[in-house]
């Protein structure tokens, strides 16, 4: 094969990147015109001498003798054979439906053909340019000049771009002056005829059959259909080094070319001369009409077009669009689509050369080729409107035209008859309008991309139109080829890749078509041979973000930036902005939950913590920024991909402790609060100063919790902002201690945290304790008039204070160890997770007694409950401590071995008939007692309030509230609560008393009796057995310690009991 610039390889790495290198084309230009002149001149000697002719006109057919190739002469031939409305372009013009106004004015578009346009004709005269001084004109150049810029003073003859002007070429030097003219700011050419391929009827007047293939290569198809060769290079060279030009080139009209019966007496080159042959040869394209596109017209670079009848009402569905017989399909060799597109190329009535006034009609690639390339023209026109007359790339053009053709063909996608559809100027303008309207790069953007990179663009869906994209590249040209009939060995060189990717990572591919199988349907799979890539996605849902992916395979040309264009369709602006409301449900991607559209990855984000309901991803979402203000919650974060930060928001009440924990990672104290903030943690393990500063550099583990104070005005509060990765997944917290190495009241407790951005519910059955008692403990520092206490959350039972089993966003609490020695863990995981806001003790357990003494804006909490496997003593699984704040009132009951709880639970009533209850009083005051949860109880179970200071009793089944008045330094040992038998009233008749004398306790009876007596303990045990004997009085020694005793009398007949206090 001969090649025309070996050069052009060696100057590629300096231009790749650029886009017009008017240097290196000049260059080009000058060389290719030497070069062909000299060969030409070669060629001619020989046609001479072998009698060939060289210019001839056959049914309105032009052809020319074009050179030799590997021996065989060639032949360029126009592509006729003897629209506006077809391919949408009239709506675009002055006064059309689209509203765009655009004649094609200050663009320059060029033709090549067998001879230059008559230029006086009416509808273009002015406009018409001859740049190379030949002066035969040509008729179908002058028709397809019509086509491209006629002005419609014959309506029916107006060109697609009435007011664009034109360079006339004849194609004898075609090459050298495409690149010429390039660099005199022509944009578009259109070339309307090719060489002479496979059969040709009549081409030596005798009324026979000619095969045009080279029989050294094939005997049986020509090898100029669908080959990639040394014509196709320098179109691609020339497109190459003008990436703002566009090549536009009939498809042919080879299909079904040849005898209808064979075998029959045909002429063939031998190689030296013409020789009859009766061999049987298929006709061009073989039996289902594929791979007939030849030459020039498989390039990469260039825009090939098809031929397809006339639709005069414009197209309304892909069978409205019907192939031309003639017009030539695809595969080239190596499996790209060729045509690129069809337009209408029957019946064309345009203007002719015989005078200035006459028109006429044809048919033919011709055709539809400049009513492409003209609808182009308008296309540039627009472009340059809309952005101030920048320069359009070609690649952006044909991709353009492509991704907005009208679906074509029986099967959705691409085929090798009517390649990616119908042309639709209107379409393809409309989408440039909305690229402007969107501010640019928008739809429609040119790129590069650099060796080893991927590119990932997010989009958002608009619901209402399907989501396509499309690249398209101007590629290197690809200097190696062979003569091999039907090489399937791609000719592309920098193998780009589209991918369109939605949120669950679901991948669509871009359209791929068989070469071996020509007819089957086009299926979306890794196209490894096309310079342009077309990935659809049928109608998602609005508001959905999906991304565009480019990336390539193996090393880029030189390891250089390699140019593309990317179109996209069926999107529309992110809101840059959106606040939930909540209003609908909790699911993140609902719509109606936003006030301004579902967010993406360019999307602000504010979740106040007011919402009804907060939000819960259960698929992946997209933000910018994320803010949550207090109170807010979020579930299923691990969906959530934020792009800019994540701040969680917690309002801190100044001159007040707060026990906080990090929801993200990685946050430094100094990041989050004032740096005139007091943060510490919580050293268990040391025996006196358990609280340890830190500082404003040291991080804020996950699942630690801190002690907060921030200085300030007092009723004021100052936002503690949490910036950072939010937490996600399982967590362990490790090496919780007990070293019983200080004041009981502090060993084993372990201040730990929730570290995600939602609440957890302690109840979950996926919150695992080692070694650790069942409740946590919080400080809430609203409490007691702002002076704080500690609330609690006991698992499987209940809480004080207004704990409760939900932990907030960034609340540190702490947990005990259950014994000395022993290591404490605490594991989560996101099941532990919940938005619950649900009232506390909406639901309290069965035998549950809740109480609560108020007053003086003071308040404390304590609860009494009954649980099979409790016992008097301590059980972690069942009681909590009472944590003390020894600045106020304190509530709290006594256990076993006086130890002081918040919540006391034990088995029943019988094993605990009495339970102490102790207020201590740090200032003196009136206060209420209120009692709830008694309906928990059996009916027939007895509850009764004792006042040992008072000596009274009250049924807290008739009256549940109690009113005393207390002094500073009382005995906390005031009251009891006394169930069952325990608590009946005293006996009403008179033969029993009781009363302590200093020393002894004295019963006295009123008449002799006989009985048994006992001294039982508040807390049920019995101290003492007497039997009385028919006696009137019985004395007992006092050696019992300070207290309530209940002292009863069984004469067998009944049982009496009565009080007594022992001071």
């Amino acid at each position: 094969m001969k090649k025309i610039l070996p050069v052009l390889l060696a100057v590629l790495p300096f231009f790749l990147g650029a886009q017009t290198d008017t240097s290196l084309l000049k260059d080009y230009s000058e060389r290719i015109s030497a070069r062909q002149k000299l060969e030409m001149a070669q060629d001619l000697r020989k046609a001479a001498s072998l009698q060939l002719p060289l210019l001839l006109e056959q049914n309105g057919r032009l052809i020319e003798f074009a050179g030799f190739l590997n021996g065989f002469p060639r032949y360029r031939i126009t592509s006729n054979l003897t629209a506006a409305h077809t391919t949408s372009t009239s709506p675009v013009w002055n006064g059309g439906s689209a509203g765009l106004n655009l004649s094609g004015n200050g663009v320059i578009l060029g033709i090549w053909d067998g001879g230059p346009v008559r230029t006086t004709h009416q509808e273009y005269a002015g406009r018409v340019t001859i740049t190379d001084g030949t002066s035969n004109i040509s008729n179908h150049a002058t028709h397809v000049a019509g086509t491209m810029i006629a002005s419609g003073i014959d309506a029916l003859a107006k060109g697609m771009s009435p007011q664009a002007t034109l360079f006339s070429n004849n194609w004898d030097d075609d090459n050298s002056e495409m690149a010429n003219m390039v660099l005199n700011g022509m944009s578009i050419s259109n070339h309307s005829y090719g060489f002479i391929s496979g059969w040709y009827y009549n081409f030596r007047g005798d009324s026979k059959w000619v095969w045009f293939g080279d029989t050294t290569l094939s005997t049986t198809e020509d090898y100029g259909f669908g080959a990639y060769t040394w014509d196709s290079e320098q179109w691609d060279s020339i497109a190459f080094l003008a990436q703002d030009y566009l090549i536009v080139k009939s498809a042919g009209n080879d299909r079904g070319e040849g005898p209808a019966t064979q075998p029959v007496s045909h002429w063939l080159w031998n190689g030296g001369d013409w020789v009859l042959s009766s061999a049987v040869r298929p006709r061009d394209g073989g039996t289902l009409g594929y791979d007939c596109v030849p030459w020039h017209g498989v390039a990469k670079n260039i825009l090939t077009i098809g031929a397809v009848s006339d639709i005069p009402g414009g197209y309304q569905q892909p069978s409205d669009v019907v192939h031309a017989g003639f017009s030539g399909s695809g595969p080239a060799d190596d499996g790209r689509i060729k045509p690129d597109i069809v337009a209408n190329g029957t019946g064309l009535y345009s203007s002719v050369s015989s005078s200035d006034t006459v028109y006429g009609s044809s048919t033919g690639t011709s055709m539809s080729s400049p009513n492409a390339s003209g609808s182009a023209g308008l296309l540039v026109e627009h472009w340059r409107n809309l952005t101030g007359n920048a320069n359009l790339a070609a690649a952006t053009l044909k991709g353009l035209i492509i991704h907005t053709a009208s679906e074509a063909g029986s099967t959705p996608g691409p085929d090798y008859k009517f390649g990616w559809g119908l042309l639709n100027t209107t379409k393809a303008a409309l989408l440039m309008s909305e690229n402007a309207d969107n501010g640019f790069d928008f739809n429609i953007r040119q790129t590069n991309i650099v060796n080893g990179q991927t590119i990932t663009i997010p989009v958002y869906t608009n619901g209402t139109e399907p989501l396509l994209a499309t690249i398209c590249w101007t590629d290197p040209p690809s200097p190696v080829y062979g003569q091999i009939v039907n090489d399937r060995t791609p000719m592309l060189i920098n193998d780009l890749d589209l991918r369109l990717i939605n949120s669950t990572g679901d991948i669509y591919y871009t359209w791929k078509l068989d070469p071996d199988n020509p007819a089957n349907a086009a299926i979306q799979a890794d196209n490894i041979v096309d310079n342009v890539e077309k990935v659809e996605a049928g109608l998602p849902d609005p508001q959905e973000t999906w991304f565009v992916q480019v990336s390539h395979k193996g090393t880029l040309l030189n390891e250089l930036p390699q140019n593309f264009s990317l179109i996209i369709s069926g999107i529309m602006p992110a809101p840059t902005a959106s606040a939930w409301v909540g209003e609908t449900s909790n699911e993140w991607n609902t719509i109606t939950n936003w006030n301004n559209g579902r967010p993406s990855v360019v999307t602000d984000v504010i979740i106040p913590g007011s919402a009804p309901n907060m939000p819960t991803l259960s698929a992946n979402a997209y933000a910018n920024n994320v803010t949550f203000n207090d109170g807010a919650s979020l579930l299923g974060n691990n969906y959530l991909n934020i792009s800019g930060d994540a701040l969680i928001e917690r309002e801190i009440s100044n001159e007040l402790y707060h026990y906080v924990s990090s929801p993200v990672a990685a946050a430094t104290a100094g990041n989050v609060f004032p740096l005139s903030t007091f943060l510490r943690f919580y050293d268990e393990t040391h025996p006196s100063a358990q609280w340890v500063n830190i500082y404003q550099n040291d991080i804020m583990q996950p699942t630690k919790g801190y002690a907060a104070f921030i200085p300030g005005i007092t009723g004021s509060q100052t936002t503690a902002t949490f910036t950072g990765l939010l937490n996600d997944g399982p967590f362990t917290i490790n090496g919780l201690t007990f070293t019983s190495n200080s004041s009981p009241n502090y060993d084993g407790y372990n201040l730990v945290g929730n570290p995600y951005p939602s609440a957890i519910d302690l109840e979950s059955s996926s919150l695992l304790r080692t070694n650790l008692d069942a409740t946590a403990y919080f400080w809430d520092p609203s409490l007691n008039a702002e002076a704080g206490g500690y609330a609690t959350w006991t698992i499987g039972a209940t809480g004080t204070n207004g704990g409760s089993r939900y932990i907030p966003v960034a609340q540190g609490f702490f947990v005990k160890v259950s014994g000395v020695g022993e290591n404490g863990s605490l594991n989560f995981d996101n099941d532990v997770r919940t938005h619950s806001t649900r009232p506390f003790y909406k639901n309290e357990p069965a035998n549950l007694l809740r109480i609560l003494v108020s007053g003086d804006n003071l308040a404390d909490e304590t609860v009494i409950r009954f649980a099979d496997g409790a016992t008097p003593a301590f059980d972690g699984e069942f009681d909590a401590w009472k944590l003390q704040n020894y600045g106020v009132n304190q509530l709290y009951t006594r256990g076993q071995d006086d130890i002081q709880l918040a919540l006391n639970a034990f088995r029943d009533a019988d094993q605990f008939p009495v339970v102490p209850v102790n207020y201590r009083v740090s200032s003196s005051g009136e206060f209420n007692l209120e009692v709830s949860g008694i309906q928990t109880f059996a009916e027939n179970l007895p509850v009764v309030l004792l006042d040992l200071k008072m000596n009274y009793r009250q049924d807290l089944r008739i009256n549940n509230k109690y009113r005393f008045f207390s002094d500073q330094g009382d005995d906390e040992n005031r009251f009891a609560i006394a169930f069952g038998t325990l608590s009946v009233p005293e006996s009403d008749f008179t033969d029993f008393t009781v009363y302590y004398d200093g020393s002894t306790i004295q019963v006295n009876f009123s008449n002799p009796t006989n009985a048994m007596l006992e001294v039982i303990d508040i807390n049920g045990k019995v101290l003492k057995v007497a039997e009385i004997k028919g006696s009137n009085s019985y004395s007992i020694p006092a050696d019992f310690a300070s207290g309530v005793y209940i002292m009863k009398v069984n004469t067998g007949k009944n049982s009496s009991v009565k009080k007594l206090v022992i001071r």
